[in-house]
């Protein structure tokens, strides 16, 4: 693989990989491996910014997602997470599976339950993509006014759903609270 190992511990066991600089949705997957003490390799790939040159910046991406395509990887795209045998892209499917597998799901939820973590994930990233799309170089300073505006009274339903529990579920940690 052509991107460029950011961390690799002594055995990692599995390879995250994300653009270079740029934390958006990867930060919540990141924070989930380490939670779950989870050693693993980080890809990255250069970021296009202003002025840098485009072919450039996505040739190792191209070659990586080629690779990735034909070592099975169904829609290869990133982020990306290759655990074993498993291989994943999509930020909500990898925290949904590092969930699982490291007991951050509720596996025992009733339906009504289970929907709830679902409306929740939902809800938490619609704020993650409100971030993200209000902190884009170019874009900043049209969408300040617009994002100080608005997300006080987002932070605030987080709260009053909050109140005094621990976690966004209650009193257990889920992938919805990384």
């Amino acid at each position: 693989m052509a991107g460029t190992p950011s961390n690799v511990p002594e055995t990692p066991t599995a390879t995250l990989g994300y653009w270079e600089g740029a934390r958006g949705i990867v930060v919540p997957i990141r924070c989930m491996l380490a939670y779950a003490g989870v050693p693993y390799r980080f890809n990255t790939y250069p970021f296009f910014r202003g002025g840098a040159n485009l072919a450039e910046c996505k040739a190792p991406w191209l070659e990586d997602r080629a690779a990735l395509a034909e070592q099975g990887l169904p829609f290869p795209n990133l982020p990306y997470l290759i655990d074993g045998d498993v291989q994943l892209t999509q930020s909500l499917a990898i925290m949904r599976y590092l969930a699982r597998k490291h007991g951050l799901d509720l596996p025992d939820a009733d339906p009504g339950t289970a929907a709830r973590l679902d409306m929740i994930e939902a809800q938490v990233n619609d704020l993650r993509w409100s971030l993200i799309f209000h902190c884009l170089e170019d874009k900043y300073e049209a969408l300040r006014w617009n994002f100080l505006e608005t997300i006080p009274g987002e932070l605030s339903r987080f709260s009053q759903f909050l109140g005094d529990r621990r976690w966004l579920m209650g009193d257990r940690l889920t992938h919805v609270d990384f």
